[in-house]
């Protein structure tokens, strides 16, 4: 992948503990290179973003040096995220299985994930 630089609001903090969520769940799989209050940047790039999927506003979906990173901004309460290796361990680290089968399925419309035999 590209090195490309993103900046990200996470809506929230690092601090509190939802936004060091989203913070681990990141360094997990990038760099880093910068912090602001609730704006990170890292090495990785928007891919796409989903609009209305699941009751949810929008998920922005990058990838990232060693992975993907799911960036959910739900109408309420806190912004969340998901990641992993792959595009499918993004999609398994998503807690909620009809959540994620929504967001497998706009994935799939949108081009970036293939259809596959696998289950949903």
């Amino acid at each position: 992948m590209a090195a490309d630089e993103t900046t990200l609001d996470l809506g929230i903090g690092p601090e509190m503990i939802e936004g060091l969520e989203m913070l681990s769940k990141l360094e997990g799989i990038t760099d880093i290179t910068a912090m602001d209050g609730p704006l990170l940047t890292f090495a990785g790039r928007l891919v796409t973003t989903l609009d209305s999927v699941s009751g949810i506003t929008r998920v922005d979906v990058f990838e990232c040096a060693r992975g993907w990173y799911l960036f959910f901004v739900p109408q309420q309460p806190e912004n969340w995220a998901a990641a992993g290796d792959d595009l499918e361990g993004a999609l398994a680290d998503i807690p909620d299985a009809s959540c994620a089968a929504e967001v497998r399925a706009a994935l799939r419309q949108a081009g970036v994930l293939a259809g596959s035999a696998g289950g949903d």
